[in-house]
């Protein structure tokens, strides 16, 4: 599979957070590998809001073809 491929073909992924869901999306890193970026807010039942980050790569994917 291609990098290229990858960001165009990979399904969005939905990571759930004590009841809140928030998406990851495919994409290229800027190192040049491929996985999936998740950004979002959430806020718990106690009112404390949380800024939820975090990045999933694709083992080898800085070598993949363009």
């Amino acid at each position: 599979m291609s990098k290229k491929q990858f960001v165009r073909t990979a399904p969005e992924l939905t990571a759930n957070f004590n009841g809140h869901a928030i998406t990851a999306q495919p994409r290229e890193f800027s190192t040049g590998s491929v996985g999936y970026l998740i950004n979002g807010k959430i806020t718990l039942a106690d009112g404390t809001r949380l800024q939820v980050s975090g990045n999933a790569v694709a083992i080898g994917s800085k070598n993949w073809e363009n």
